[in-house]
């Protein structure tokens, strides 16, 4: 008798176990069905009931404060960067600031041209890298449950990630500002390195959503941004005079240097730096080689290097042009990228039953 009633009592199921089983959902998985029918159907009816589904304001929220706790989690990521931002502003300063030989003197031009584009890379890379593997598999379980759109999920990452990347920059471009003798008042310069970092990291945010996982989305943007960096990057040896017709960049090239953040971040800041600047004539403070040899001021250094008809405005517009044409490939590709499912008719469950 005890064994019996032993053996009734570990049967017998305990009360939060029933209540959980009451309370548990009707759609149960039978025995000879495979699993992954099961998900598929259960995909097609939240799509076509929308059922139990939060509104888009509240999913963009909770993926807001997803992507912000995680950054807060990131802590000793977040001080290494700025350390790094704050040594490569101090390294750059020290090694091509060329304070020694003033303001106004001609002799700066090629450490500012150099000084600029060093920065301008280094930020560029920097925001790509930390948002290419921003879409984990995580967000792939999640959008094979139908929880989120893929709008929903570019834009919390724009919100979350592409202001850190903005401050960041900032960060590097007021230290440097601060230990190098520039023309460009500090606002602006400020708010065009963050311009570049927003765009460079919305860059990373397409080629995240385009690429098939993290590990080829972290091999294909470094490449990609050496690719625009070589097509952006100013020629020292300056444009060919106006009478000749001659484009360093093969034609079939210019679309992909048009897409260059570089490239425009590049003659955003000499623009701002060189325009309506004028130089003391000295001969011992001459560029001893390249496009400026022999200029008295910036509007004929920017003449020499081919930006006698830029405009800060005019990249300002086109940086923001990409950032806004980034975000929108990134939606496309993620929606593209969706797990699909085909709904099963009777004839066909019936088969797989049997089977």
């Amino acid at each position: 008798s005890s064994s019996s009633s032993s053996s009734s009592f570990c049967c017998r199921p305990s009360m939060p176990v029933a209540a959980a089983a009451a309370a548990a959902p009707t759609a149960i998985l039978p025995k000879n069905r495979p699993k992954f029918i099961f998900q598929a159907e259960e995909a097609v009816r939240r799509r076509k009931n929308g059922g139990g589904r939060l509104r888009s304001i509240s999913r963009l929220w909770l993926l807001l404060v997803r992507s912000w706790r995680q950054n807060c989690r990131d802590g000793f990521v977040n001080l290494v960067r700025a350390v790094s931002c704050i040594g490569l502003a101090k390294v750059y300063s020290a090694v091509l600031g060329g304070t020694s030989a003033g303001e106004q003197s001609p002799a700066v031009l090629p450490e500012k041209i150099s000084l600029i584009t060093f920065g301008i890379i280094s930020m560029a890379q920097l925001s790509l890298i930390k948002t290419l593997d921003l879409f984990s598999r995580t967000v792939a379980r999640e959008r094979a449950r139908g929880q989120y759109n893929a709008w929903e999920y570019v834009l919390s990452k724009v919100v979350a990630e592409l202001p850190l990347d903005a401050a960041y920059s900032g960060l590097y471009a007021w230290v440097l500002h601060a230990n190098t003798i520039f023309h460009t008042p500090r606002s602006t310069f400020i708010g065009l390195y963050a311009l570049l970092a927003s765009v460079s990291a919305s860059l990373g945010l397409a080629v995240g959503a385009a690429a098939p996982s993290g590990e080829s989305a972290l091999v294909a943007g470094p490449s990609l941004m050496v690719i625009y960096m070589v097509l952006g990057v100013l020629n020292p040896s300056g444009a060919p005079p106006s009478g000749e017709k001659k484009e360093s960049c093969p034609g079939v090239l210019l679309p992909v240097k048009t897409a260059s953040p570089i490239k425009w971040a590049v003659e955003s800041l000499l623009c701002a730096e060189f325009r309506g600047l004028h130089f003391s004539r000295d001969l011992k403070s001459t560029p001893r080689m390249g496009a400026i040899a022999l200029v008295r001021t910036g509007d004929q250094a920017l003449e020499a290097l081919g930006l006698e008809d830029q405009t800060t405005g005019r990249c300002v517009r086109a940086m923001g042009t990409l950032l806004v044409s980034h975000i929108l490939v990134a939606i496309g590709a993620l929606a593209l990228a969706k797990p699909r499912y085909v709904e099963l008719d009777s004839d066909h469950q019936g088969s797989v039953k049997g089977s």
